[in-house]
């Protein structure tokens, strides 16, 4: 029996497809069986639609289809828009139209308040008597009857996802049925309401499965592989058994079948959630993060620094790809490991910016992690600048020690505060220790043909953060180095990605694809049919022509910058559930069919420089590294010029080809990185921000004459308190074309400021308000000492250095010949000038729009995409 089973699996791997990464033409492609395909992907679930509901009574009906036969508990969830109002609902009802029967008992609240507490519960209850009440009424129903009472009064920034639900109940459902829920209900305003049926989890704290859908998901896996996305992935739930237990796979087998059910074709990629469930946060208290008050943090959360969480983690994950592997090996194209906030391998809470590192064993991890960089009591001792150390019983620092170690404004001081810094560092090699280990499990359980996909490395998005480091984000050049990750990804940016705005990349995008992997952007534009209060809500469409505007922008960025892109139903409430999406994203084919066959590595004039290693000195510096980082992305992509985002790792070894950098956040540095760094800039137009070299790595100092040591720029420190920081140009700065003046638009930061003593020949194209100069030109160098840019500065330093201004009109530009993206920030008309006599064709249609010209004049109008190729005319 078990010689037959080896051959019957055996014979299911021989129908199984090779989805592996390889470098072609110097560009990294998905190739699917040897073929290069398309690197779009879908991401989806059971989807409800949030209804509206109108102020005034009104009988609210929605109707589902059951996507896999059931039986056992569910529990309906009424989600109200964020919104002060006030709701009632009566007569819930469940009906099976095919059988014209109610399934479940009528909820009309006669029994009054103890049937009420049987029967309805709410999340969070901590809200109640002040965001929330709840509970039921006699006389406020449908007809004076008994009715349920829901009055909210939201606050931006302490709203929960508050909801309220049915008790678990046993129910019956057949597949391919439709199941009504039926509610009256009244509202003292115009609300939506989100409606949802859930299998709840069979141990607290595990994964509420949707058991109804409204026929969304399967119509949007039906349109994006017929679009071209045949990859899809979506979140599984996970089988994590008690030792001696088996695990149950039915939940994820009913997923993937259902997607295959739908796109025959679909190459599945899960994403793996390695949270334990909570039996095993109970049974390993210590193996969690260690706050200071775990009850304010919603009780226990595995640490990455745990050997047994990754231990349990790594069989659990082996156990699946095995599993799916020997179930529907034609069907599934990679693993997709996730975990940490939002499963994207940061830590948790790291926005709130709360400091953890209590457990046992996360001081145990810190511990190992000093004696293998220091190897003994000396080398630590004097690293730290203190005696009173040992490598034996060294702890964590203390979250007051981490709050007030000596600092120079926001940069921590070498030497007496190296405590602070290294553990700093550790938090980043923890978290890549974690995401190398399970990427290399990934590898090996598929003998390396189907894609190994990670979250990481989010180094321009988390710049915003007072404390970057808390991230665990900045530890990339051993990520890239990596034989064992294919794909790494990340939502786009949440920064200027509204109509008429940007839509970036997190990370130093283009050093991922010199490294072999593929970067992914993940769409998760809150379309026009989008709802509730999810990341990138606010940045909404507003109808479907500026959602398509939108969605082809990004997609248009993916295809020119030789990226991948999966478009994402984040709140799987039908995003992209309209076929127009899908017949615009369809004709993207001829581009991306084209870098296909001919596959050319991405080539910008202008590359932004991000280096990691400042983040693990820096507290309190959003000020700093926000302006120089994530809010430059906006700037450089409306220049008219093709921008890059590298590693500083790749500047020194010569792998970044732009003639322009705008050397962002190069403050710490050791004699090799500066001997290497002029090096590498002999050639190119440079920008420094703020204070390059600022730290001596080999002198363990941080003043201001490593800067001019180093660039040769003398600095002098500032007195004066500005809020914002901002600089005003000089008539020679505005006769270069530069604004009149810019700022960092992010105040009270306490960094240390410094003015530029100018030398002979040096032009001041800005100062600080007291007068002193704060940007000058010297050579083929700008030094910037506010850590701002603005696109004028960047057009000057191009127009010095010969690179081509496509445009200086507004408008974000993104350009690979022969292809060229054009997004309109205002209406208007943007006035196209090439280098040489073109030919100009709309990319997507065909259309001939001019036979041979240098000069091309396109009317725009805001929050428009238009995608162009230009080809040069045959000398």
């Amino acid at each position: 029996m078990r010689r037959l089973l080896l051959v019957v699996l055996a014979g299911c791997c021989a129908f199984a497809h090779d989805v592996v990464v390889e470098r072609r033409g110097g560009v990294p492609q998905i190739l699917v069986d040897g073929t290069p395909v398309r690197p779009r992907m879908f991401f989806g679930g059971p989807t409800a639609k949030t209804m509206p509901v109108k102020k005034g009574w009104q009988h609210f009906e929605q109707d589902f289809i059951v996507p896999h036969d059931y039986e056992g508990l569910i529990t309906f969830h009424f989600r109200f828009t964020k919104v002060n109002s006030t709701t009632i609902i009566d007569d819930f009802r469940v009906i099976d139209l095919d059988t014209g029967k109610d399934i479940q008992p009528i909820r009309d609240f006669e029994g009054g308040p103890e049937e009420f507490k049987e029967q309805w519960k709410c999340w969070p209850v901590s809200v109640l008597g002040t965001l929330a009440e709840f509970g039921v009424e006699e006389g406020c129903g449908h007809e004076g009857t008994w009715g349920l009472k829901l009055k909210l009064e939201p606050q931006d920034k302490l709203w929960p996802d508050f909801h309220y639900f049915t008790a678990h109940t046993p129910i019956k459902l057949v597949r391919g049925h439709t199941i009504r829920l039926s509610v009256k209900i009244h509202s003292n305003v115009d609300t939506m309401l989100a409606l949802d049926g859930y299998e709840p989890p069979p141990i607290p704290g595990g994964t509420f499965i949707k058991r109804l859908t409204d026929g969304s998901y399967g119509r949007q896996l039906r349109m994006a592989g017929k679009a071209g996305a045949r990859f899809v992935t979506t979140p599984i739930r996970l089988p994590w058994p008690k030792p001696g237990e088996k695990a149950d796979w039915e939940k994820i087998d009913e997923q993937i079948e259902y997607i295959i059910r739908e796109n025959p074709d679909a190459l599945v990629i899960p994403r793996i959630n390695l949270m334990p469930p909570s039996w095993w946060h109970d049974q390993y208290p210590d193996e969690c993060i260690g706050w200071p008050d775990r009850s304010r943090h919603g009780g226990n959360h595995y640490s990455v620094s745990s050997k047994i969480w990754l231990r349990d983690a790594t069989e659990v994950l082996r156990n699946t790809i095995r599993h799916l592997e020997g179930k529907y090996p034609k069907n599934m194209g990679g693993y997709h490991p996730t975990g940490q906030n939002t499963n994207e391998w940061f830590y948790q809470k790291s926005w709130s910016q709360d400091h953890h590192g209590l457990s046992p064993c996360e001081i145990n991890g810190f511990r190992e992690w000093l004696q293998k960089k220091y190897k003994s009591n000396e080398s630590l001792q004097k690293a730290w600048g203190r005696k009173d150390v040992d490598l034996q019983t060294i702890s964590t620092p203390s979250i007051e020690r981490r709050k007030t170690a000596p600092r120079n404004g926001a940069f921590l001081l070498p030497v007496v505060s190296q405590d602070v810094i290294d553990y700093n560092q550790f938090l980043q090699e923890a978290m890549t220790d974690v995401v190398l280990h399970l990427a290399k499990t990934v590898r090996q359980e598929t003998q390396g043909k189907k894609l190994s996909v990670m979250f990481y490395g989010y180094c321009y998005e988390f710049s915003s953060m007072l404390r970057p480091s808390a991230s665990g984000h900045y530890d990339m050049t051993r990520i890239l180095k990596s034989p064992d990750i294919d794909v790494l990804c990340s939502p786009i940016s949440y920064y200027d990605r509204q109509l008429g705005g940007t839509g970036q990349s997190m990370t130093a995008s283009e050093s991922v694809l010199n490294a072999g992997n593929i970067w992914l952007f993940e769409d998760d534009t809150s379309t026009h049919l989008s709802s509730g209060d999810c990341a990138g809500s606010v940045d909404r469409t507003k109808n479907l022509q500026d959602s398509a505007n939108v969605v082809l922008r990004n997609s248009a960025n993916v295809a020119i910058r030789n990226y991948a892109g999966w478009y994402m139903d984040l709140g799987r409430r039908g995003w992209f559930d309209d076929p127009r999406f899908w017949e615009e994203l369809k004709l993207l084919e001829c581009i991306e069919g084209e870098k296909l066959k001919n596959p050319k590595p991405y080539v910008p004039d202008v590359a932004s420089i991000v280096d990691e290693a400042p983040m693990a000195y820096l507290d309190n510096g959003k000020g700093l590294t926000m302006p120089a980082l994530s809010l430059s992305r906006s700037e450089l992509s409306r220049t008219g010029i093709s921008y890059g985002q590298y590693y500083l790792e790749d500047l020194l070894a010569g792998k970044v080809p732009a003639k322009v950098l705008l050397v962002a956040n190069a403050w710490v540095l050791d004699g090799k990185q500066r001997a290497e760094l002029r090096q590498a800039i002999k050639d190119k137009f440079v920008i420094w921000l703020h204070a390059p070299g600022f730290i001596d790595l080999d002198k363990r100092t941080l003043d201001p004459a490593n800067v001019t040591e180093f660039t040769g720029f003398e600095l002098r420190p500032m007195t004066e308190v500005l809020k914002p920081w901002v600089v005003h140009t000089t008539p020679r700065g505005k006769a270069l074309g530069l604004v009149q003046h810019w700022q960092t638009k992010v105040i009270d930061t306490p960094a240390p400021l410094y003015s530029v003593v100018p030398k002979e020949g040096d032009e001041i194209l800005a100062t600080w308000p007291n007068g002193t100069a704060a940007v000058v030109l010297r050579g083929r160098e700008i030094f910037c000492a506010l850590p701002a840019i603005d696109r004028s500065l960047i057009r000057l330093a191009t127009s010095l250095s010969g690179v081509w201004c496509f445009t200086n009109d507004p408008v974000v530009l993104f350009e690979q010949a022969p292809f060229m993206m054009l997004h309109g920030t205002q209406d208007g008309t943007v006035n196209l000038a090439f280098p040489n006599k073109v030919r100009i064709s709309d990319a997507m249609t065909g259309q001939l729009l001019e036979s041979s010209t240098d000069k091309f004049a396109i009317k725009l109008n805001f929050g428009e995409t238009r995608i162009l190729k230009f080809e040069q005319e045959p000398k």
